[in-house]
């Protein structure tokens, strides 16, 4: 068998497989590294420019690997749009070279999402029960359950939540799917046909299987318990992290607690409904207890009579107490109509009104500890006296309660981790928006995340595995600097030192791209703003007009983006454009870019996640216009209380962490334009800042030898129609 680098090399079976294929240098190096990697162990990290090929310079290497081995690749990534191009495009590619090449066993790959995303019958069919004697849902509910229905009768899908072609509501979904905490594993009727089961079958036998970095990590995480424990993800050894310049976020997002009212209230809600006695988990229980008859039935009903008069108190205990923290929050922290987020800071944490909702958290936990202790002994005498054994709707009840003891456990310890504060960790106060009906509660919650995840990612994911690679077309903040990357992931608490390669876009900026900025236009940080605003809806048209569409705008604030969307959307349209925008009624994303990409002369306006993941080749995007430069905003509490970490440690906040950070996210947003060796356009960006502050040439360092082009409105204007070929 020959190399993944021989087979991807000009001499291997990729032209005849596909049309116009050219061997990249850089994808040949990058191929040749992971190959080193997969066979000495290690960490490797490799940034590879879009245009490199770095899905087949790791996927194929990762394959042979597999299949010498007879050992589990897992290929992790941090989007959905990118999961769907690595199975419907690059991972056929692959099975097709190793085919070429004599490979006998074809290579086997599967997706494998979280448990939560999979259908589960039995609950599915024990809720269309509970609709039809009136005992939980409501009649809209009732419907959305037999939509479910007809669609799983469908042979399709595999049961996945993503895959149902319609809405599901949380709540109803929380019901149907395939809760760990509700399952009866090889007991349950439904098992031979179980979707997670089936899908966990699938991927045991899989030579690659593709997550996402929160399931890697949550395997992680388990794998930690011991030699014994069963991860959620099948055995595996090597991993393949891409997007991996999310690893510091989706990390931290895995080790945040957080309890709010919303939460809280639901599951209560599911509990004992707070408007219908005989709604809910314990009612449900209590009815299955109260059709058991013979030598269990005094037994049956004495605990029946419990949960219909002494737990429905501790409940409303429960509820009591959380009334009591969250109105103490909204009146402590909740100034104004305003949603806000407010930072425990430790000023904070020694004020007097911080140790007030300091008492009535402790009040809550008490009280969920005693709501827990209690349906502890009705599980336990349940249990004691096998009622569960013969009897399949006292068993679903009683395992429907004991998930939601389980959900009201980790409040509880929720509660715990924020009450105790530790100086690892950074804590919040979470509030909505007051709502305009008086008959709504407010939302609140409480929010504790680590600071730093440094030392959380080399104890649970580097150690273990037999080699690791991290890639991504953005990692690096200037020429071969990972040093933000290296820093925030803990790369550097790792040995043997990991490999770090950098490998730039094969495309040719200076003849396909423009790079243009507005040094003339108004400071974004006077004026509240408001002149730059109005400047940049004056430029954003100018632009599109002289592109005649084909336009990608970004900006850094979802407020700004509607503001400027409202104001120029019924002019544009009145010329023939189509324009659309983030958050669209009735569009997600992936149709929103599905449209775009089929109309030369749209308008897209986006924010935050639209500044990568977005690939539309050829005429449809022509001009990318960046409004803001991309600073993370100073008031997420996160955000300030590792400002504050590296002040304590000596260093400057703005150039070690909100800077480079700005720059990553900068290349991202002007990588939307090239996505393949023919396209052509211009990037425009609209924040002066670039050209009048110092740190802008470390932002324009940064970016690829586009042509540069400095000048007022009219004249970019005209370079821009000439680079996005528009006749003038």
């Amino acid at each position: 068998m020959l190399s993944a680098e021989e087979l991807l090399g000009p001499n291997g079976p990729l032209p005849s497989l596909i049309d116009g294929h050219e061997s990249r240098p850089d994808q040949l190096r990058m191929t040749q590294a992971v190959e080193e990697q997969l066979a000495t162990g290690g960490i490797l990290v490799v940034e590879a420019g879009t245009g490199v090929g770095k899905s087949l310079a790791y996927l194929l290497p990762a394959a042979l690997w597999a299949k010498a081995n007879e050992r589990r690749v897992v290929i992790s990534t941090n989007t959905i749009p990118l999961q769907d191009q690595l199975l419907k495009k690059d991972l056929p590619v692959v099975r097709n070279i190793l085919k070429s090449a004599g490979l006998k066993d074809p290579i086997r790959y599967r997706q494998l999402v979280g448990r939560g995303n999979y259908l589960c019958e039995h609950r599915l069919h024990h809720a269309q029960a509970e609709v039809t004697r009136g005992d939980q849902l409501f009649d809209d509910e009732g419907r959305v359950l037999d939509d479910v229905e007809r669609w799983n009768g469908r042979d399709d899908h595999e049961g996945r939540r993503q895959e149902i072609p319609f809405g599901v509501p949380p709540g109803t979904w929380e019901r149907i799917n395939a809760d760990a905490d509700n399952c009866l594993n090889r007991r349950c009727n439904y098992f031979d046909r179980c979707h997670f089961f089936n899908s966990r079958k699938r991927a045991g036998s899989a030579d690659l299987l593709v997550v996402n970095h929160a399931l890697l990590l949550a395997d992680r995480v388990v794998r930690s318990g011991g030699d014994e424990a069963e991860g959620v993800l099948p055995d595996w050894d090597v991993a393949v992290l891409d997007e991996g310049h999310h690893l510091q976020d989706c990390a931290t997002r895995a080790f945040t607690v957080e309890v709010s009212r919303r939460s809280l209230n639901r599951h209560l809600d599911r509990l004992a409904n707070p408007r219908f006695r005989d709604r809910g988990e314990l009612a449900t229980l209590e009815i299955a207890l109260g059709q058991i008859t013979g030598t269990k039935e005094t037994v049956a009903e004495k605990i029946a009579d419990r949960l219909h008069e002494e737990l429905p108190i501790w409940v409303d205990s429960v509820r009591d107490a959380a009334d009591g923290l969250w109105d103490r929050l909204i009146d402590s922290f909740g100034e104004g109509g305003d949603a806000r987020q407010v930072w425990i800071d430790e000023h904070a944490a020694s004020s007097d009104s911080w140790q007030s909702c300091n008492r009535e958290l402790l009040g809550l936990k008490t009280s969920l500890q005693q709501l827990v202790y209690h349906l502890d002994q009705v599980l336990g005498r349940i249990e004691a006296e096998a009622l569960h054994e013969n009897d399949d709707a006292v068993r679903h009840g009683a395992l429907g309660l004991q998930a939601r003891r389980r959900r009201l456990k980790d409040a509880t310890e929720s509660l715990e981790a924020l009450e105790n504060g530790e100086d690892w960790g950074c804590t919040w106060v979470n509030i909505g928006r007051r709502p305009q009906n008086r008959k709504w509660s407010r939302d609140v919650g409480l929010h504790r995340a680590p600071i730093e995840v440094r030392e959380m990612l080399e104890s649970f994911l580097y150690r273990g595995p037999h080699a690791l690679v991290m890639t991504s077309a953005t990692l690096t903040t200037g020429p071969q600097d990972f040093r933000l990357l290296v820093h925030q992931t803990g790369l550097d608490l790792h040995e043997p030192d990991p490999r770090l390669l950098s490998f730039g876009s094969p495309f040719n900026h200076s003849e396909q791209a423009l790079l243009a900025t507005l040094p003339q236009q108004p400071d974004p940080r006077q004026n509240r703003g408001v002149d730059f605003e109005e400047a940049s809806n004056e430029a954003i048209d100018t632009l599109v007009r002289a592109s005649d569409g084909g336009a990608l705008v970004l900006f850094t604030s979802w407020r700004q983006m509607r503001g400027s969307f409202d104001h120029l959307a019924p002019g544009l349209f009145a010329q023939g454009f189509e324009v659309f925008v983030q958050g669209q009624r009735g569009l997600g994303r992936t149709e929103l870019l599905n449209r775009f990409r089929q109309r030369r002369r749209a308008v897209l306006f986006g924010t935050d996640s639209f500044w990568e993941g977005v690939d539309v080749r050829g005429e449809a995007l022509r001009l990318v216009i960046l409004t803001r430069l991309p600073f993370r905003p100073p008031t997420e509490p996160i955000t300030r209380a590792r400002h504050l970490r590296i002040e304590k440690e000596g260093g400057r906040p703005f150039f070690s962490l909100t800077l480079p950070e700005a720059i990553l996210k900068l290349r991202q947003g002007y990588g939307r334009l090239l996505r393949h060796r023919e396209d052509h356009g211009a990037v425009v960006i609209l924040d002066p800042r670039i050209e009048s502050l110092g740190y802008g040439r470390r932002f324009l360092r940064a970016l690829p030898p586009a042509r540069r082009l400095k000048g007022n409105l009219a004249t970019v204007s005209r370079a821009v129609a000439l680079a996005t070929g528009v006749p003038h």
